[in-house]
């Protein structure tokens, strides 16, 4: 016999509160990698001119680069969950009156 699943609850208010959270943790994101961007970007002349120096500094622009990129993709992601939270928030709290209209008293009048 299959046993009942627990209810999953969740506070609209709350999931709203956490979708802001994510707006300012985004734009903490992509404010602290472009601030952080110039000052850490070294250029081709401190590589110097041994033997290996261009390979030295063509692999480190191009890991520059891509970390860059994953920390833009990062952003991305948390500001696609902005979205997704809300529309949870939504989804719960049109559920919860939802269900709610549908209790009745014993008198089968909606409880007010």
């Amino acid at each position: 016999m299959t046993q009942p699943q627990p209810d999953t609850t969740a506070d609209p208010v709350k999931l709203a509160q956490l979708s802001q959270d994510l707006v300012v943790i985004s734009g903490d994101v992509r404010d602290g990698i472009k601030a952080a961007r110039e000052p850490a970007l070294v250029d081709q002349s401190a590589w110097g001119n041994s033997q290996g120096s261009t390979d030295l500094s063509a692999a480190y622009h191009e890991a520059f680069e891509k970390g860059g990129l994953a920390v833009d993709d990062l952003a991305e992601v948390l500001e696609g969950d902005v979205d997704r939270t809300l529309l949870m928030a939504f989804s719960y709290q049109q559920t919860d009156e939802d269900n709610a209209a549908k209790v009745r008293l014993p008198n089968n009048k909606p409880i007010p």
